[in-house]
């Protein structure tokens, strides 16, 4: 029987990709394989020749046919903390191509940071049949996740004991703290976040652990304020520390929004950034560059953090351990750091 599209021209079938290619039908299979251990089985040549054959005749693979087949949804789940979150954007671009190179696609929900509201969600994706995964919302202090049918794996954030893709956020912030004490800073404040999640209060626990190996007393030299990750909770906190007694002379915000409050609460004090403020955000927002006096901030490689937890995801679908790995994070100094 000859299959056809909604607008009732015949479909594409495998077998006229490989009678394109000039190969065998199982050949053309394997090469348009989601899964790169079957990929493997094929030449490059040879799976250029059929990617190329699909490309012209714009062959679809059958979903169905093959979740029948392989007992496979070729769906992942993805639960963040805010779809609306753009520090994380990058995070989920890069998960989302990885998954389509991988054969998956992926379902995205929204948890608002809520753990009650995530374990929900796993069991509602499980039972729609996902064959996996993922979720950026860890809270400090949470047992692991309970045994479920499918893979389920933590990226971005942990809990505890440290695992999944993570950025290495306590390597940035000991970055940040180098940078102020090379700069000749004394009176600095650090502005934590969240202190439920591992991403902020490891970039915290780096910075002040880094200045107390070189025998700064943090105690008395560091102000410390924990909240949320809006621009305008940084502007407030670091309006009441700059027209206070004995201002800091550098700020670390642990989220750019943060940071961007600070900066907007420097000039609105009358005060210089990067002169008479050094500030220091995390996450290097495209917009951190583009200020008027560009912004200093921790890049992460959040494609590449998202790219590889897919990867992690994929292969523990295939029978293979957790991945663990920690990306190295790195300090772009700007004008606002940098007299």
């Amino acid at each position: 029987m000859t299959r056809a599209d909604g607008a009732g021209r015949r479909r594409v079938r495998l077998a006229d990709v490989a009678a394109e290619a000039g190969v065998h039908t199982a050949t053309a299979s394997r090469a348009l394989s989601p899964r790169p251990d079957i990929v493997g089985t094929v030449t490059p040549a040879t799976r250029d020749l059929v990617l190329a054959a699909a490309e012209r005749l714009g062959y679809r693979p059958n979903m169905q046919g093959r979740a029948l087949r392989t007992g496979r949804s070729l769906v992942l789940g993805l639960l963040v903390p805010r779809i609306s979150d753009t520090v994380l954007s990058a995070f989920y671009e890069g998960m989302l191509a990885e998954s389509e190179r991988s054969g998956y696609s992926v379902v995205v929900a929204n948890t608002a940071d809520q753990p009650a509201r995530r374990r929900g969600y796993i069991q509602e994706l499980t039972e729609h049949g996902v064959d996996g995964i993922i979720y950026t919302d860890a809270h400090l202090g949470e047992t692991a996740p309970e045994a479920h049918p499918v893979p389920v794996l933590q990226a971005y954030r942990y809990s505890e004991p440290p695992g999944g893709v993570i950025a290495d956020d306590e390597a940035g912030g000991a970055d940040v703290a180098r940078h102020f004490l090379e700069l000749g800073h004394e009176r600095i404040a650090l502005l934590a976040g969240l202190p439920y999640a591992s991403s902020t209060t490891g970039r915290a626990h780096g910075f002040l652990a880094e200045l107390r190996r070189h025998g700064v007393d943090v105690d008395s030299r560091v102000h410390v304020e924990h909240g949320g990750l809006t621009a305008a909770e940084g502007r407030s906190i670091a309006t009441r520390l700059l027209t206070g007694e004995g201002r800091p002379t550098a700020v670390f915000a642990v989220d750019d929004y943060l940071a961007l409050g600070v900066l907007s609460a420097v000039h609105r004090c009358g005060l210089t950034p990067g002169e008479e403020v050094a500030v220091v955000g995390y996450s290097d927002l495209p917009i951190a560059r583009e200020l008027p006096v560009p912004m200093s901030s921790v890049s992460v490689a959040l494609d590449e953090l998202g790219a590889r937890a897919v990867r992690s995801l994929v292969g523990v679908i295939g029978g293979a351990p957790p991945v663990s790995e920690r990306l190295r994070p790195r300090l772009e100094v700007r004008e606002s750091s940098s007299p």
